[in-house]
């Protein structure tokens, strides 16, 4: 692991170019399916509910199981993950892009997901991603996400995922 703290290195494309690269093998880790971290908020929703899901990755699990129940859109910055989410969830609206420039009309969605998403923003961006998210749910909307439990300096893995 190296610290990502070089201010002439653009981290977020580092990130998009690393998922494009190890799409393949991203996408056969997380074949299984969704574990029950989903139930929260499958017990809040109804049938047909709209969820976002930021940083869809391949559409394995979450998003193809968010999308047996609900109206799913999902985001990602990699070309070759939305490549395989469109694969992947048939039915779902997969987007291309970073979460930061998407634009979404206030009150879209009755809830959102950012599984393991979220770190890969820098984040001095946190703020406004979930003001952006809070924004974009209706009212009494649901965000789950998962978070770091402690707080640790930015890096980078020449080997994620290879």
């Amino acid at each position: 692991m190296k610290p990502a703290d070089d201010p002439t290195i653009d981290y977020k494309a580092l990130v998009q170019r690393g998922y494009d690269r190890c799409a393949d093998a991203y996408q056969e880790a997380r074949e299984n399916e969704a574990g029950p971290e989903l139930d929260f908020l499958a017990k809040r929703l109804e049938d047909g509910a709209t969820v976002l899901d930021v940083g869809c990755g391949t559409g394995v699990p979450y998003t193809r199981a968010l999308a047996q129940r609900f109206t799913v859109t999902g985001v990602d910055s990699s070309s070759e993950m939305i490549k395989r989410a469109r694969a992947n969830v048939p039915n779902g609206r997969l987007i291309h892009g970073d979460i930061m420039s998407v634009e979404f009309s206030p009150s879209s969605f009755n809830g959102a997901v950012a599984f393991y998403s979220v770190f890969h923003l820098p984040r001095e961006e946190h703020p406004e991603m979930f003001r952006r998210i809070y924004d974009w749910l209706k009212p009494g909307g649901y965000l789950l996400c998962t978070l770091a439990r402690s707080r640790e300096a930015a890096y980078t893995e020449d080997d994620f995922f290879v």
